[in-house]
């Protein structure tokens, strides 16, 4: 319970709600304007509570109204001598809270005979005692029928006010004297209104009693409770409606609050600047840089870190800190634009604060960075926390010394976000952003890695190389034998590849630099040289390359860079060097000659010489290794076939006298994805490419000639649908699931975890397939022997696909892939789809038995359906054929109580396994009290709810002297119905209206799970 008074709201998205927009979710009307539910009896009825009745809850939040009822005690029904009792019962769980939220007591109880219902009775009041850590607003109802001369009310104990909400009906008059609140039947005769009578507390109530004046054996009760949770959010014991500093970073929330909406509270339209869904007043970081609002608002050298205090203090000072007894005034540094705490650059220097204030080695770049993660939800992204992620409001976040915890490059004038000299050269950091971008932290004048406004000595002296050599005298500056004068087109016309230089790649380093400045993962000094006449560079020594200019001395004169295809570029800068569509940081680094890379580009370069760390040889911080390992082109890079030179180079990768984009057989211009024998290798690597040669099912048998190719006993004619009109399922094949492998490959053609096989059979029918051999399969031409014909495959709905393709075979509106896999029977697949097929044999690895990578095992285990698979009522089918899955008379489809078309989400009596699952689930069959037949189309007749549930029933109404009036059997709320005419032995004639008053019932029936019921009560017959 930390971090609020009643529940611990930390979540951040559930907070932007409950201080955002809390009133419209569950403010005055949507709390319980408007609810619907059952008098004691049965009867229909709306309670409405307008919003001049709801009290002020400034700040907090409303729960749904529950009501508590006899069975929350364990109270049996029919006690009705004021004899029922109980202390401190948790109710909790009824709106999801922690146990010990609301507790409940009762004193002087009685029930009705049914329904389970509270009753009270004349000199037996019955009280309710509420306790717990979250209050309650309390709603209190007496039936709707007031005997005459006679009152009915409450008693509020703990002296709250109640108003009383129903319209009151003629001869009926409410009032209260003091604390006791009724309505008065004036009149010499029983009236029932149209509503029950309600009234609401007016406040957090605690003790309620009813009672009546009434003899009548039927005064029925109900009472409801409104739970009201106030968060805390910064967890000072000082609920938020009155903190004065909600987030306790010392900024009063009116100050944080712009008040936009003129109402002078924060906790309404509050202001979210840095729009992360927590407003300022809850944001200890309102605008995202990374500092917190506590450090901000002060000085560096002023500032005051939070002190420790208790809730006492905190509830003393309405929430504030007492190191800050009257708030902060935020500190505007730059004394333009807004306050530091709301300023994204609060020196105006051209560098944000949430690089300044996080760049700890001073090298332009931030070393914590925004993740758009909040774990504890304080406004403080996660990239920007300290040692802990979820620590709650820790408001200045573990700096207690922002002179010495946050950067500072040059020790004076201030820290780093709050300097406009940072480095302390005499030049503001604007002044330093050397090509005039706007941006500072790209400018690095002696590339040393520092930029310039933070680097006091430029330094010019950068030896990129490390030969000894410095950049602006080395002819080669990243050694790689490409003269710089090459690597840079000298756009600038300076004649200095120094300033303004080519970087083709755009990783950041330029060509002059790099040495993969195409980033294929080939070095530079290899792609500059032919294949066959590759020259290492030489182990020179520093004198060697300083008597050189810094060129190797296996390059004296700079190497001229090889074109291969002799268009558009050099190899070096080409990413397709032999022009045959496949790239070079593919075909350079294909080993396995599966047409994909076995080492591919990563975005990391350790040692920052351009060769990304995911092409580096063994050591990826090796520096300027201008060749990295490669000193034999010819045999260290891939070679398909071994002629004309290495695949980057060559036209025909394998030799095979078909040039690289002819084996583009679908012709999307990507050669690596075709593959016409299907054996792994793309054709254009493939010699043989022979699609005769594929045995899909591994029968031996090859699919051109095998008349059942995943051997799942099905036809290859049957799962073709034949679209194309050639009679060859090889050939445009229907593929149904869209998972790429098409129906006769594939041995779940529809993705359900029930295995083709299976579904093509009836279940009591299963044959499983038998074991062949090679020499079997030959005679039968791919068919297994227990399927010598073929399967012809089952349909169990008789409608729409065969079960193998059909997504819900019995079409009881619950899938085959969930009916299939709910082995525990809770409405969920215990197995589900994963989106991975490791043995690529159409059966999903959410699916496959014990073993993932079994290729084709059609049955994938499944030897015994009707055991093998779930089946609730062990009647019938196995549940995913069978319309009764629980084999209570009761279709699947007519169990979807809700209507939504998924009985998997209805679960009557809430034991957790859905109804259509559940053959004990009872359903409440009530007999409403009121028939009105005036022809006003509202209760013309008796409504039993839920009739159809009540079976072999018969109905019986008498009238005050025990004559029946009218009796009947299997009613049905259509044309077997009480409509208030007789139908029995009586002196009415049976077309003529009995007179108006109250009758007597008795309603016997069967329930679906035959139990014998009867049920009595009164109904009330007006015109």
């Amino acid at each position: 319970m930390e971090n609020f008074t009643l529940l611990n709201f930390k979540n951040k998205t559930f907070k932007a709600f409950a201080y955002v927009i809390a009133i419209v979710l569950f403010g005055i009307n949507s709390s319980f304007g408007n609810f619907s539910d059952t008098l004691e009896s049965g009867k229909t009825t709306n309670v409405e509570v307008q919003p001049a009745y709801m009290f002020d809850a400034d700040g907090c939040t409303r729960l749904d109204n529950k009501e508590i009822r006899p069975g929350d005690f364990g109270f049996p029904d029919g006690v009705t001598d004021g004899s029922l009792s109980a202390d401190n019962v948790d109710v909790s769980s009824k709106w999801g809270l922690p146990a010990g939220s609301i507790l409940v007591s009762v004193q002087g109880a009685s029930t009705k005979s049914s329904l389970g219902l509270f009753e009270v009775n004349k000199d037996l009041p019955a009280t309710f005692t509420f306790s717990g850590t979250v209050p309650v607003q309390i709603i209190a109802e007496h039936s709707a029928r007031v005997d005459s001369n006679h009152r009915d009310g409450i008693l509020a104990l703990d002296n709250v006010e109640y108003v009383q909400t129903t319209a009151l009906p003629s001869g009926i008059i409410s009032g209260n004297e003091t604390n006791d609140y009724f309505v008065e039947n004036t009149t010499a005769a029983p009236i029932y209104g149209p509503n029950r009578f309600v009234w609401l507390s007016q406040g957090l109530a605690n003790e309620v009693q009813f009672y009546t004046t009434s003899s009548f054996p039927v005064n029925g009760i109900r009472l409801r409770v409104i739970p009201v949770i106030c968060p805390d959010t910064d967890g000072d014991g000082v609920n938020d409606n009155v903190d004065l500093d909600d987030d306790n970073d010392g900024i009063l929330d009116t100050v944080e609050d712009p008040n936009i909406d003129g109402d002078d509270n924060p906790l309404t339209d509050p202001y979210d600047l840095d729009e992360d869904g927590i407003p300022n007043h809850l944001d200890i970081d309102s605008d995202n840089d990374g500092i917190p609002d506590n450090v901000e608002a002060q000085t560096t050298d002023g500032y005051i870190a939070p002190n420790e205090d208790d809730a006492a203090t905190y509830e003393s000072n309405n929430g504030l800190n007492s190191a800050y007894p009257d708030g902060l005034t935020p500190v505007n540094t730059d004394g333009t634009d807004v306050e530091d705490y709301l300023d994204a650059d609060s020196d105006n220097d051209d560098v944000p604060d949430n690089n300044e204030g996080n760049d700890f080695n001073f090298d332009g770049i931030p070393d914590q960075t925004y993740t758009g993660i909040d774990t504890d939800g304080d406004g403080l992204d996660d990239g920007y926390e300290g040692s802990d992620v979820n620590d709650g409001y820790d408001v200045n976040d573990e700096i207690d010394d922002p002179a010495n915890d946050l950067p500072d490059t040059d020790g004076t004038e201030d820290v780093n976000y709050r300097d406009l000299d940072d480095d302390g050269d005499g030049i503001n950091t604007p002044d330093e952003d050397a090509d005039e971008d706007g941006d500072p932290t790209n400018d690095d004048t002696d590339e040393d890695g520092t930029p310039d406004y933070l680097d006091f000595d430029e330094d010019t002296t950068t030896d990129t190389d490390g030969d000894g050599v410095p950049d602006i005298t080395d002819l080669d500056d990243d050694n790689d034998g490409i003269l710089d004068m090459v690597e840079d087109p000298d756009t600038d016309g300076d004649d200095n590849p120094l300033t303004n230089p080519l970087d083709t790649d755009e990783d950041g380093i330029p060509n002059h630099l790099d040495i993969d400045s195409d980033d294929d993962g080939i070095p530079d000094n290899v792609e500059a040289q032919t294949t066959d006449g590759y020259v290492a560079p030489n182990e020179d020594d520093e004198a060697t390359y300083a008597a050189n200019d810094g060129l190797n001395s296996a390059y004296p004169d700079g190497l001229t860079p090889v074109n291969t295809d002799g268009e558009d570029t050099e190899d070096y800068i080409d990413l397709d060097s032999d022009n045959d569509t496949v790239p070079d940081n593919n075909e350079g680094n294909d080993f396995n000659f599966d047409g994909k890379p076995d080492q591919t580009y990563t975005g990391i370069d350790t040692d920052g010489d351009g060769l990304d760390d995911g092409y580096e040889g063994s050591d990826v911080n090796d520096g300027f290794d201008v060749n990295d390992e490669i000193d034999d082109p010819a045999n260290d890079l891939p070679d398909t076939d071994g002629t004309e030179d290495v695949n980057y180079r060559d036209l025909d990768d394998d030799g095979d006298g078909i040039d690289t984009p002819d084996e583009d057989i679908d012709g999307d211009g990507d050669p690596t994805n075709d593959d016409t024998d299907e054996d792994g290798t793309p054709d254009y690597l493939d010699p043989d490419s022979n699609p005769n040669d594929k045995d899909t099912d591994g029968d031996g048998v090859p699919d051109t000639v095998d008349l059942d190719d995943d051997n799942d006993g099905i036809l290859d004619t049957v799962e073709d649908p034949n679209t194309d009109g050639d009679n060859n399922p090889l050939t445009n094949p229907l593929d149904s699931d869209g998972d790429t492998i098409p129906n006769h490959l594939d041995i779940d053609s529809d993705d359900d975890g029930i295995p083709d096989n299976v579904e093509a059979q009836t279940t009591d029918g299963y044959i499983a397939p038998n074991e062949d051999d090679q020499a079997t399969y030959e005679a039968n031409d791919g068919l297994n022997s227990a399927y010598p014909d073929g399967l012809t495959p089952v349909n169990t709905d008789g409608t729409d696909e065969v079960d193998y393709l059909d997504s819900d075979s019995d079409n009881d509106l619950v899938f085959d892939h969930n009916e299939g896999n709910d082995f525990n029977f809770d409405g969920a697949p215990d197995q589900s789809f994963t989106g991975t097929d490791t043995d690529g044999d159409g059966l999903d690895d959410g699916y496959e038995g014990s073993d993932v990578n079994d290729g084709f095992d059609v049955n994938d285990e499944i030897d015994d359906p009707a055991n093998d698979l779930p089946d609730t009522d062990g009647t019938e089918d196995v549940n995913y054929r069978d319309l009764d899955d629980d084999g209570d008379g009761i279709d699947t489809p007519d169990e979807d109580g809700n209507n939504n078309g998924d009985p998997t989400d209805d679960d009557l009596d809430g034991d957790g396994t859905p109804s259509y699952l559940d053959l004990e689930e009872d359903t409440e069959i009530v007999v409403m009290q009121m028939v009105t037949p005036n022809g006003d189309g509202k209760n013309e007749f008796l409504w039993i709810e839920n009739v159809d549930k009540a079976l072999d029933n018969s109905l019986k109404i008498f009238n005050r002297w025990g004559v029946a009036v009218y009796e009947g059997e299997d009613y049905n709320n259509q044309n077997n119905v009480f409509d208030g005419r007789s139908k029995g032995r009586s002196t009415i004639a049976g077309q003529d209206y009995l007179p108006a008053g109250v009758y007597f019932y008795i309603f016997e029936y069967t329930t679906v799970n035959k139990k014998n019921i009867t049920d009595s009560g009164y109904i009330y017959i007006s015109k």
